[in-house]
Parts: structure tokens; C-alpha cells; sequence
């Protein structure tokens, strides 16, 4: 086996440029140890994996702390299945320099994401969230679960539809938008993250920003992904419209 003899012959690794090795078969074959690695200048990552359809590979990985930290030099983990393959806790995490979230996901066609980052208060609290602005109230309510927390919560109950009347919130929102930015940090979210909130963000933009629509959508892309559906598109473009004729916004 060539890769085998190669990847055991460290003299040839190092005149090659090879400072680091990943061994995805480590215990089915590894003469050597991480320490007789390490004393060659060869940092080392041994992954006892199966060549089978069903093994997990990412668990394994994530899951040895110390190398992630000290080899691969990776300092954060989100796990997206946690509850369904998660043995190590946050604290060991912390322990060994790797900062850790964990979202109990489901991978299925149904299941949103957003609305767990937004439930996931201990990560709230970890990044000085102090308050909440929900698009999705009344399909998503934690408000009073934010009140015990000192968290300030705006629920804004709109579904994302192309007939929905969403501008009739915009000022609102704007203003929370701008009270929260003054005293801490806000959280903008909705079902998916991909409609209704970015709606109301955009509207703060051109609101206290003085953007276009059209600007203030491109500087939300440039960051993520987002899709207003068509009748928030036109509702942001007559708002546009509005506040351009008031001088409230750059002309372009």
C-alpha cells in the first residue's frame, strides 16, 4: 500500500512540505503514534473510521476535542445534531479552549432552524442579546420565556404571503430596531429567516440608514441569503417610493 508506506516515512513527508496528516483509517493501520509525529514536526489526527455507508464520520471528528483545538486549530463547533450524537457536553467543550452549540435538529423538509437559534437562550445570553424582534408571532411565541430573561420581546404577527399587509409594520419595527441597537444587540427572526424578517431589516435600513430598498436588500445578501416574497417586494418598493419623495432616502 502506497499511501500507507508514504504517510509512515516522516523524513519524505517533511522534504515534501507536509506538516500535517489525517489518518481516516487509524487503527485498522498506524505504526506510528501523535507524539512520534509530533517530534518530527508532523502534527497528527488519527479518525478510527469504518469504509461503510452507515458509519458517521463527523462525530468522530468533532467529538475529539483536543485535536480539533491543539492540531486542526479549530476553536468553535455547532453541532446541528445534538440529542441525536453529542458525547461530549459544553462544559468539556469549554474546558479544552472549543466553544460549542448545540441545536437539537431533525433532518427533515419540516423542521426550521431559525425558530432553535431564537429558543436557545443560554446562546442569547452569550452573545449579549437583549432584545427579540419575532415576524413570526403567533406561530413562534417564546415572549414569555424573553420576560424572565430581561430580554425586551416585539412580536409581529404576519404570515409570509404575497397578499400579507407587512408594511403597516414597518415603523414599528424600525423603531425597536433602533431603540435595541442603542442598548445592547437584537435578534431578527421569523419561521426561516428568509421572508418576513428580512422584510422589517430592510425597512429599518431605509428608515435610519437613509438606504434604498434596493440597496438595503443588497447589503442583507452580501451577508446571508434572503428571498422577500413578491408582494413584500412590492409593498419595500412603494415604501421606496414614499420616502424618496419625502427625502428620507438617498437618491440612486
Amino acid at each position: 500500500m502506497l499511501h500507507r508506506d508514504s504517510s509512515e516515512n516522516c523524513s519524505r513527508l517533511r522534504s515534501l512540505g507536509i506538516r500535517h496528516v489525517l489518518n481516516a483509517a487509524y487503527g485498522s493501520w498506524c505504526r506510528r503514534t501523535v507524539e512520534e509525529y509530533k517530534d518530527t514536526g508532523i502534527r497528527f489526527l488519527g479518525i478510527e473510521a469504518d469504509d461503510c455507508e452507515s458509519y458517521q464520520m463527523h462525530p468522530k471528528i468533532s467529538e475529539n476535542c483536543y485535536r480539533l483545538n491543539d492540531i486542526l486549530g479549530i476553536t468553535h463547533v455547532l453541532n446541528a445534531a445534538y440529542g441525536f450524537w453529542c458525547k461530549k457536553t459544553m462544559q468539556e467543550y469549554k474546558d479544552l479552549g472549543v466553544k460549542f452549540l448545540g441545536v437539537e435538529a431533525d433532518d427533515c423538509e419540516s423542521f426550521e432552524m431559525f425558530p432553535k437559534a431564537a429558543e436557545n437562550y443560554e446562546m442569547l445570553n452569550r452573545y449579549g442579546v437583549t432584545h427579540v424582534l419575532n415576524a413570526a408571532h403567533g406561530f413562534i411565541d417564546n415572549e414569555w420565556e424573553y420576560g424572565g430573561m430581561g430580554i425586551h420581546y416585539l412580536g409581529v404577527d404576519a404570515d409570509d404571503s404575497p397578499h400579507f399587509d407587512i408594511s403597516k409594520f414597518f415603523d414599528e419595527s424600525a423603531d425597536f430596531i433602533k431603540q435595541a441597537r442603542k442598548l445592547g444587540k437584537v435578534l431578527v427572526h421569523c419561521a426561516v429567516g428568509f421572508s418576513r424578517s428580512p422584510t422589517l431589516v430592510v425597512a429599518y435600513l431605509m428608515l435610519y440608514h437613509r438606504m434604498s430598498a434596493r440597496e438595503a436588500l443588497k447589503t442583507i445578501r452580501a451577508k446571508r441569503m434572503i428571498g422577500p416574497n413578491r408582494g413584500f417586494l412590492r409593498q419595500l418598493a412603494d415604501f421606496n417610493n414614499k420616502l424618496l419623495a419625502e427625502g428620507r432616502i438617498r437618491p440612486r
